[in-house]
């Protein structure tokens, strides 16, 4: 007997079925079969899988269907919440709610994500955020020392000043 080779999400269970040595994934209560082969690489978040295919194709499972993110593997991606972030060469790609959008054409120095939120510092030290699609400039006046988000609460700390976005909102501390 083979060691059980899976990986858990949020709320989503990837794995491998032993009797076909297929792809599945158990999500809301339903056995979703995904792919015939295991993928070479996979990772589980909130509601979704990302994986890269046996033909380099990075997919995403997510809502009962799978969607190609994009028809190579790229550098790297993470699964970060319900967001996959990928790297492919210079640019960054956002995975989410089944559409891949560049966020930049650069890789970001320093940048974070959480719940469905991402934001980096941009070139000009600002930090960005992207959500739903959008993006706008959340905290202006970097360089920022750190850059921490989570449950949609944006810090941002230069020495003894902290600046946090919330809900659009900037407050200096």
């Amino acid at each position: 007997v083979r060691d059980a080779e899976f990986q858990v999400g949020l709320d989503i269970l990837a794995y491998r079925d032993a009797s076909d040595q297929g792809f599945k994934v158990f999500h809301q209560g339903n056995v979703h079969d995904v792919e015939a082969f295991m993928p070479k690489n996979y990772q589980c978040g909130a509601g979704l899988v990302a994986y890269v295919d046996q033909s380099d194709v990075l997919k995403v499972f997510q809502n009962g269907k799978v969607y190609t993110a994009l028809d190579f593997a790229p550098t790297s991606y993470q699964v970060i919440d319900s967001l996959v972030v990928i790297r492919d060469n210079d640019h960054m790609l956002l995975f989410h709610d089944g559409l891949t959008t560049t966020v930049t054409q650069y890789i970001p120095e320093k940048w974070t994500a959480s719940w469905g939120t991402f934001a980096y510092l941009d070139n000009s030290n600002n930090v960005v955020v992207w959500q739903d699609g959008r993006t706008s400039v959340a905290l202006r006046g970097g360089p920022f020392d750190k850059l921490s988000l989570e449950r949609g609460l944006l810090l941002g700390t230069r020495g003894s000043v902290a600046q946090v976005w919330w809900k659009g909102k900037v407050y200096s501390y």
